[in-house]
C-alpha cells in the first residue's frame, strides 16, 4: 500500500479532509525500496534533501487528502511522489511557487517596481539558498515585507538562475504587480491552506516553498 510505503498512516478524527502523521524516517528508510524508480539516497545533499522533503510533504498531503479508501490515494499525491522518484531535485518537484522576504526599509515592493528586475541576493540561509539554486526560469513567487510590516505585498518571477557558485547562486529576477488585496502575515496564520506551511513554522527561513492553492490565496 502506497501511504504504508511512505510513512503515512491515517488517523482520521472525522473532519472533511482526513489528517496523516508523517513517519520522516520511516520514507526516508523505505523511498528507496517501495517506489519504482527512486534512486536510493547515497550521499548527504540526497539525504537533506529528502529530510527537507518530508516536512513539505505531511503540509502537502495534509491539504489535499479527501475522504477516500487508504488504499486509494488521490492521484495529485501519487504523481507528485512519482515526480519524486524520477531521480530529479525533490525540492523542485511538487511546487513552482514560493514566497521571498525582504525587510522594507532595505529593499521594498515600490523599489522592486521602480528597478523592473534586479538579482536577488543576500541569502544565507543554507535551506534558502538551495531553493534559490535549484529554480527555474518562470518560477512565480510572492513578494513578502517583514519587520514591523509583515504582510505580502506582489508578486515577482524568476528570469534567470546562475547556480555557479552553489553557495551565492545569482537569480535575476522581474517585477509582477502589487497584489489585489494585501496579506498579513495574521490573515496567513488563521487560513487553513497554510496549516503546517514552512511560512508558519520556520519563521526565519526567507525562501519559502508555496503550492498552488497557497498561491492563489494570495493572488485572490
Amino acid at each position: 500500500m502506497l501511504q504504508s510505503a511512505l510513512g503515512l498512516t491515517e488517523c482520521s478524527k472525522g473532519f472533511a479532509k482526513r489528517s496523516f502523521v508523517f513517519d520522516k524516517a520511516g520514507f526516508r528508510d523505505r523511498l528507496g525500496n517501495q517506489i519504482p524508480g527512486v534512486v536510493k539516497a547515497s550521499f548527504p545533499a540526497r539525504l537533506a534533501a529528502l529530510d527537507e522533503q518530508c516536512l513539505r510533504i505531511e503540509h502537502w498531503a495534509q491539504a489535499t487528502m479527501q475522504p477516500r479508501s487508504p488504499r486509494q490515494p488521490p492521484n495529485a499525491l501519487v504523481s507528485g511522489l512519482y515526480s519524486l522518484s524520477s531521480g530529479l531535485s525533490p525540492t523542485m518537484d511538487l511546487m513552482s511557487y514560493f514566497l521571498f522576504k525582504t525587510e522594507p526599509d532595505v529593499y521594498s515592493f515600490d523599489d522592486f517596481l521602480r528597478d523592473k528586475e534586479t538579482i536577488w541576493d543576500g541569502v544565507t540561509n543554507p535551506t534558502a539558498v538551495k531553493h534559490l539554486r535549484e529554480m527555474k526560469k518562470g518560477t512565480k513567487w510572492i513578494f513578502y515585507h517583514t519587520g514591523d510590516e509583515r504582510t505580502a505585498v506582489g508578486t515577482g518571477t524568476v528570469v534567470s538562475v546562475d547556480p555557479s557558485d552553489p553557495k551565492v547562486p545569482i537569480v535575476k529576477v522581474k517585477a509582477g504587480k502589487r497584489l489585489r488585496r494585501l496579506k498579513t502575515l495574521a490573515e496567513i496564520k488563521a487560513e487553513p491552506v497554510f496549516a503546517g506551511s514552512p511560512l508558519v513554522v520556520i519563521g526565519r527561513l526567507s525562501v519559502v516553498p508555496l503550492t498552488g492553492e497557497q498561491w492563489e490565496w494570495f493572488l485572490a
